[in-house]
């Protein structure tokens, strides 16, 4: 399964999965599509420069969800989104059947 894969190379224990519930790392980490679609999108004009931004982002990606504390609380939208991204990714063979419809919709329309 590629989340699987994609969370082998994240290294994420419990303490960073639980650092990563941090609402501020969630929106803060929201900043990386674009800015890796754009790094992608111009790396004709940005000519070798292209690397470097390119390994910043990926970076940043790796070490955001480590540099935010534990949050006090999980009832928001952002803590309730990244339990539910490590459900998807580690429990998804206890998911109930009735929901996985629901799951592949939602996987065919994010892809």
């Amino acid at each position: 399964m590629m989340q699987r894969t994609a969370a082998k190379y994240f290294a994420m224990s419990e303490e960073v999965w639980a650092r990563h519930t941090n609402p501020w790392s969630v929106w803060s980490r929201y900043s990386c599509l674009p800015l890796m679609i754009a790094c992608l999108w111009w790396r004709d004009w940005l000519g070798v420069a292209f690397w470097p931004v390119l390994v910043v982002l990926l970076l940043w990606v790796w070490l955001n969800p480590r540099c935010f504390s534990k949050p006090r609380d999980t009832h928001n939208w952002a803590s309730q989104a990244v339990l539910g991204e490590q459900i998807l990714i580690y429990q998804l063979e206890r998911v109930p059947l009735v929901h996985y419809q629901v799951i592949k919709v939602i996987m065919v329309l994010l892809t």
